[in-house]
Order: structure tokens, then sequence, then C-alpha cells
């Protein structure tokens, strides 16, 4: 779904409540009527039949009763479109037809030609049912013609399809005037009752809207006005909630030791960084020693090799025979062996030098990397502490404009 039709009025939940109640009363009604046509059909064809032979009984009993009573043929001519007009009422159309013995007869003692009920059939689908009228003794006094038993007529009655459809269509015009009133006045209860019913739920929106938008934090709180399924939703977004501020809790308390180890870290450089210091002073004090070892060596081998200079001059002035040479040479070995020692004592010296400056610089060379990554380390541990505080502020919400 897109995110700009979300919220929109003709999404909200009530109005869609609102449609479909409407919607399905109306669906309901109108397979109402639906099944009051199909029994009005199935009325038609199963009892239409039966209904419209009882009728022209009753019809062909009732023109007796009129002929006996109210004067005969005569007042046929009165009687007649009223029993037409009663018929059409309850949808059925009638004829009375008159047998050639009741036309010679009437035409006899009554000096008129009659006609009877004559038929206006409609077109379309029907029952019909038909009853002839016999004489009865009473009715020879005007059908002078007849006797018992004659046939003076017949009666016809036809019960169309066409009046049953009239008639439900004029019950399915009331039923839905009546109907929509109702589905009207329901939705107007529905609506009320869902205003009334979903204000826990429209808060609850109101919250969840805000802590959306950043418009509250995990501090805030919704109102639990009802106890029923809105109010235990309510009652459990309060308890995420609660939750939520106590995991930012955690989490703060969490920054805090960050934000003491971060300070550890920093120290540890330091001691690291004074170190470093202090063995590049005493790198620069070894050198030093060095550069005075290298002058005292150069002190001390002078004076000998002076000596053994002034035994060579002697030795090349006098003749090897001599005293003095052999004593020369010998002081000249002796010397000689001196230097020697002199010489490895102080190779030696610069070798354990030599390797102590080694040393040092390797050691200098760890420290370096070491402090290098702490201070890497602390970068990344401010970083997440003030990540950590952004999230925390996040969290936290900031008042709506």
């Amino acid at each position: 779904m897109d995110k700009r039709e979300i919220g929109q009025f003709h999404h909200s939940f009530v109005v869609r409540i609102i449609r479909d109640f409407f919607l399905s009363l109306l669906l309901l009604m109108a397979l109402e009527l639906g099944i009051r046509f199909l029994l009005a059909v199935y009325a038609f064809e199963i009892h239409a039949s039966e209904q419209t032979r009882i009728a022209a009984q009753q019809l062909s009993a009732d023109l007796k009763s009129i002929m006996l009573n109210k004067g005969g043929p005569v007042a046929s001519r009165t009687v007649f479109p009223i029993l037409r007009r009663n018929h059409l009422d309850v949808g059925l159309e009638i004829a009375v037809v008159p047998s050639e013995l009741t036309l010679t007869s009437v035409q006899k003692v009554f000096n008129f030609k009659p006609k009877g009920l004559a038929p206006k059939w409609s077109v379309g689908k029907h029952h019909e049912s038909r009853v002839e009228l016999q004489a009865d003794s009473f009715c020879l006094q005007c059908h002078v013609d007849a006797g018992i038993g004659d046939v003076l007529g017949s009666v016809v009655v036809r019960n169309y399809f066409s009046s049953h459809v009239r008639q439900w269509w004029e019950q399915a015009n009331l039923t839905s005037v009546i109907g929509l009133m109702n589905i009207v006045f329901h939705t107007i209860i529905l609506y009320s009752l869902l205003k009334w019913r979903m204000l826990p739920l429209l808060l609850l929106k109101t919250t969840v809207s805000k802590l959306a938008k950043g418009g509250m934090g995990v501090t805030g709180r919704t109102e639990v006005q009802s106890n029923d399924e809105f109010g235990e939703l309510a009652q459990d977004l309060n308890s995420f909630l609660e939750r939520i501020s106590q995991l930012a809790y955690d989490f703060e308390a969490i920054l805090q030791r960050l934000a003491g180890i971060d300070l550890q870290l920093k120290d540890i450089a330091n001691a690291c960084e004074q170190q470093v210091f202090d063995q590049k002073e005493q790198l620069g004090q070894i050198i030093s020693n060095g550069f005075t070892h290298l002058s005292t060596l150069a002190e001390r081998t002078s004076s000998p090799f002076a000596t053994l200079e002034k035994q060579l001059h002697m030795i090349e002035q006098h003749p090897v025979e001599d005293s003095l040479l052999k004593q020369s040479i010998v002081e000249l070995l002796r010397t000689a062996k001196a230097m020697i020692r002199t010489i490895d004592k102080d190779l030696s010296s610069y070798g354990e030098l030599g390797q102590r400056v080694v040393g040092l610089d390797e050691h200098l060379h760890q420290l370096s990397l070491i402090v290098g990554e702490i201070r890497v380390l602390s970068e990344k541990m401010h970083a997440l502490d003030a990540q950590g505080h952004i999230l925390l502020e996040q969290l936290g919400g900031r008042d709506a404009d």
C-alpha cells in the first residue's frame, strides 16, 4: 500500500465499518427481495391454480346469491362491474358468459338481451378455472325455458403471473423505502456507538503516532480508558514502553561504562607515551656513554701507541744484537699485549652497548604500535559513546511543535 494513502479519511476504520455495514444491509435487503420474488414465482406455480379454482367456485356461489336476493338478471348489470373491480384488486380477472338458454329466457321475460360480463383478458402467463352455473328451482322464475340442472352460463377466472409480479413489486417498493430508512437509522446508531466506543482506540492511535513521529519519548504513557480489548492493548503498549525505558536506562549505564573505559584507555596511552619518552632518554644516555667510552679508549690507546712508536724508532737505529734492542722488543710486545687486552675489553663493552641499543629500539617500536592501537580504540569508543547518546536522545523524543 502507498504510504501516502495511509491515514486518509476514506481509509479510516470507522468509515470502512460504516460503509461495509451499509452495503451489507443493502445486500441483505436485495437478497430478501429476491427471495420474495422466488416465493411469488413458487406460489404462482404451485398454489395459484388451486386458488383460481376456489375463486371461481366462490364467484359462482356469489352470483347465485345475487340473482336470488338482488333482483335477478336486472341487478347483474349493476353488480357485475363491482365484481370485476373487486377481483382486479386481488389480481384476478373474471368473465361471466351466459348460455343460449339464458339469452332466450331473459329476452322473453325482461325484454332485453343479457350480455353477462364480457371478458377483457390480458396477455401473459396465467392459470384459468371455469365453473358452469346450473339452474336451481328458484332460477326457473326468470329462466322460463330452462329446467333444473340446465347450464345457464359459466364463470371464468384467470390468475395472471403479471399480477403476482405487480404485487411483489408494490411490496418491494414499500419494503425498499422502509428498509432504506431502517438502514440509515441503524447506520447513524452504529456511527454513534463506534464514535463512543473507539475513543480509547483513537487515543491509542494518537500516542502511537506521536511515538512514530518523535513527538513523544519512550517515557510517555497512554491513558487506559476501558477494560476491554482496547484497554488491554493500551496497557500492553505501556508495558512495552516501560521495557524500552528500562533498556534505554541499561544502555545509558553501558555508555557510562564505555566512557570510563575510554578514560582508562587514554590514561594507558599517556602512560605508554611517558614510558616511550623515558626509554628515549635512556637510549640517549646509552649513546652518550658510548661516546664517552670512545673518548676514553682514544685517551688510553694514545700513550701505548706513542710508546710503541718510540720503541720501533729505537729498533730502526740500533743493531739487533744490541741488548738495548732486545729490551725494546720485549717492551714492545708487552705494550702490544696491553693494547690488545684493552681493545678486547672495550670491544666487549661496545657489544653489550649495541645489544642494549637494539633491545631498546625494538621495545620502543612495540610501545609505539601499542600506543597507536590504543589511540584508535579510544577514538572508536568515543564514536560509540557519541552515537549512543544520539540514540538515547532519539528514544527520549522531542516536544512537538
